[in-house]
């Protein structure tokens, strides 16, 4: 019984290794433009590797999970218009949901305007996205990203998360407790 349970408990320990090796197919960056005063552009790209593809912004009812930005803003700052695409994505049918979906390959690049009525502010931002390839598809990912707007320091009133006082458990931790 200690042999099996050494066993599985090893094939346990190398999948979970061996997993955080696999490269995910796409990543993120941002880049911040000053539009006018205190009027400001981040830029969000994803590049893909071959042969995966990103849902554009959607919405498709009974479709693909679509590209979805939110973004946690404190009160001094205004999101101007909707996030758009800088260029449009490749529409094709797709049998499998039965409707045109959007799509982009290699690259995708979105865009949001955002005034301040300050001059310094921090903006929480979090994209959700899901790739696929010709045959299947990942379940969906999420990035976070923290982005300083301004020059000068952060408001006073506005606060930063601590990630490091968020511990998430490890596997060991899990496997201790059983």
């Amino acid at each position: 019984m200690r042999k099996l349970l050494l066993f599985y408990l090893g094939t346990l320990l190398s999948s979970a290794a061996i997993a955080q090796y696999i490269e995910q197919p796409a990543s993120w960056t941002y880049s911040v433009s000053v539009v006018e005063e205190n009027t400001y552009e981040i830029c969000f790209q994803a590049t893909l590797r071959e042969p995966w593809h990103m849902y554009d912004l959607g919405p498709y009812q009974g479709g693909p999970q679509p590209t979805r930005f939110t973004f946690d803003l404190p009160e001094s700052a205004l999101l101007e218009d909707a996030i758009r695409m800088e260029s449009p994505p490749a529409k094709a049918y797709d049998p499998m949901f039965g409707m045109e979906i959007g799509s982009f390959g290699g690259k995708g690049v979105f865009i949001q305007k955002i005034r301040l009525e300050v001059p310094t502010a921090l903006i929480r931002a979090t994209v959700e996205w899901q790739v696929c390839d010709g045959s299947s598809c990942l379940p969906p990912e999420v990035e976070e990203f923290e982005i300083r707007l301004g020059d000068g320091p952060v408001v006073a009133s506005e606060t930063t998360a601590d990630k490091a006082g968020d511990p998430s458990p490890s596997l060991w931790g899990i496997i201790l407790q059983a």
